[in-house]
């Protein structure tokens, strides 16, 4: 359900900004797809009933979104004062930090996947070797939208390579 208020937030962000570019609202619609990749993996790792805590690992998730809103904060509120032409240019040409920073997020994010790809596996390779009767409890779904969300940020990252500015 987080999961789903965040998606609608990030695109109610959207539509706001589009609308009236403020500090606050650019500065929300930013930092909002941070919160997107670690919930995922979050709502997976639920799901397949790993404990969180138990495998530390995980919690590095939660560090890009640290260092976004860190990096974002200090540059939006106290290195720079944007008036709205500034702000306008920030948010349709974003300077390389803002690159490295959300394309850096999707590289961990991109070799999280690959990782809980494998837990999915291994877990579908448990629930059939422990139950006769697996219809009620096949991931499939959960597989599937795992691979289409590792494609999608494939997808998006080469884009970027490829059509990105010089």
């Amino acid at each position: 359900m987080l999961l789903n208020l965040l998606l609608i937030s990030f695109l109610g962000l959207d539509i706001l900004v589009r609308h009236e570019l403020t500090l606050i609202l650019f500065f929300a619609q930013t930092i909002t797809p941070y919160f997107l990749f670690p919930l995922y993996i979050f709502f997976v790792l639920d799901i397949l009933q790993l404990k969180i805590h138990t495998h530390g690992r995980w919690i590095l998730l939660i560090v890009p979104v640290i260092i976004s809103l860190v990096y974002v904060g200090l540059d939006l509120f106290f290195i720079h004062q944007y008036d709205l032409g500034a702000l306008q240019k920030l948010y349709n040409e974003p300077p390389i930090g803002y690159h490295i920073m959300y394309k850096g997020n999707q590289i961990c994010f991109l070799l999280a996947l690959i990782g809980l790809l494998t837990r999915i596996g291994k877990y579908s390779f448990d629930i059939r070797k422990n139950f006769s009767f697996i219809d009620p409890i096949q991931l499939s779904w959960l597989k599937n939208s795992t691979w289409l969300y590792l494609v999608v940020m494939i997808v998006s990252l080469v884009s970027f390579l490829i059509f990105s500015k010089s």
